[in-house]
C-alpha cells in the first residue's frame, strides 16, 4: 500500500472514531436531558399537590428528602405553586462512572396560591435558573436525580 493510501485509511479511521465519540456524547446528553425532564415534570406535580409521591420514581432518597423539606415549608405557609416548565437546555454533561453531573438552564412560569382560598399570592412570574444536577443510575440503569443545586436564580 502506498503512503497516500495509508494516509487516506488513517484519515477515514480517525473520522470514524470521532463520529462514534460524537454520537456517544449526543446519546448521553439526550439520556441526561430525559432524566432531568422527568424530574422537572414530577417536581411540578409535587409542588402543585404538595405531595412527594410523583418524585419517588425519578429521584434517589437524598433528593427526595431535600424536596420533602421544601414541601413541608410550602404546607406550613399554606402556599401551593402552579409551575410550568417553559424551556430546558442542558449546557454541559460530565461523567465519572457511575456519577453524571449536568448543568442545565431552566425557564419556569410560576404562580403562588393560597392553599385554602386558592387566591393568587404572587405571579405570574418567570424564573430562569441554572441548576447543577447529580445523577446516578438505579438498579435498572435508568438515571435518577441524586441531588439538584441551584447555581443561579433570576426572576423576570
Amino acid at each position: 500500500m502506498s503512503g497516500r493510501r495509508i494516509a487516506v485509511v488513517i484519515g477515514v479511521l480517525v473520522a470514524l472514531g470521532a463520529g462514534i465519540i460524537l454520537a456517544s456524547r449526543i446519546a448521553e446528553e439526550q439520556r441526561v436531558r430525559r432524566a432531568i425532564a422527568r424530574y422537572d415534570l414530577a417536581l411540578r406535580e409535587a409542588v402543585r399537590t404538595l405531595d412527594e409521591k410523583p418524585l419517588a420514581p425519578v429521584t434517589h432518597p437524598r433528593e427526595l428528602g431535600r424536596v420533602r423539606s421544601y414541601l413541608i415549608l410550602l404546607k406550613g405557609t399554606a402556599t401551593r405553586l402552579e409551575v410550568e416548565l417553559l424551556d430546558l437546555q442542558v449546557e454541559s454533561v460530565r461523567s465519572t462512572s457511575p456519577t453524571i453531573t449536568a448543568l442545565a438552564v431552566e425557564r419556569w412560569r410560576e404562580i403562588q396560591r393560597d392553599t385554602v382560598s386558592g387566591a393568587v399570592r404572587a405571579g405570574p412570574s418567570e424564573r430562569v435558573q441554572r441548576i447543577e444536577y447529580t445523577l446516578l443510575p438505579d438498579e435498572t440503569g435508568r438515571l435518577r436525580v441524586y441531588l439538584s443545586r441551584i447555581v443561579e436564580d433570576g426572576s423576570r
